[in-house]
């Protein structure tokens, strides 16, 4: 996603992607500060609540003293579907990518990779195999060094 350039008043990332390109905003190397990739997805015309939901993530973002590593929203049918994600599929790279600094991707809540609970836990996977972990602005974790603060506390198993 293309951030846009108009930052927050509290220094937090920019509010509104404009564009999904998968490219990531990512700050220099060289310290040990997660990079927040944070990702949403919103079926309708109407961004009210998407953006009150990224604010949210900006807010927690910047509260943490986190780098920025970009926005990542999937729109329209593309935000209905767990098989077609071009914007998730563009966070998962970004991560990949990111080095080994520490990686997380911030969502507002679970729901916001999949409502349906066998398809978050996909989700949560895929990032934490990309070497991140998935967080929620609750302070919901996947992290397994964090697991007196989630309610998802360990790594999401998928049993073929």
């Amino acid at each position: 996603m293309e951030p846009t350039t108009d930052a927050p008043e509290s220094g937090a990332p920019p509010l509104r992607p404009r564009a999904s390109n998968g490219q990531a905003q990512i700050e220099s190397p060289g310290t040990e500060r997660p990079l927040a990739f944070i990702y949403d997805r919103c079926a309708t015309q109407n961004t009210f609540v998407l953006e009150l939901r990224l604010r949210e993530c900006a807010k927690y973002t910047s509260e943490h003293g986190w780098g920025f590593g970009g926005w990542w929203v999937d729109e329209g049918d593309d935000a209905l579907t767990d098989d077609h994600r071009p914007g998730f599929d563009g966070l998962e790279r970004a991560v990949r990518q990111a080095g080994d600094r520490p990686k997380v991707c911030l969502v507002f809540d679970w729901a916001r990779l999949s409502n349906d609970d066998w398809n978050r836990r996909i989700f949560a996977r895929r990032v934490m195999l990309a070497g991140g972990w998935v967080e929620t602005v609750r302070g919901e974790t996947t992290k397994p060094s964090d697991a007196q603060r989630g309610l998802l506390t360990g790594a999401p198993q998928v049993i073929a």
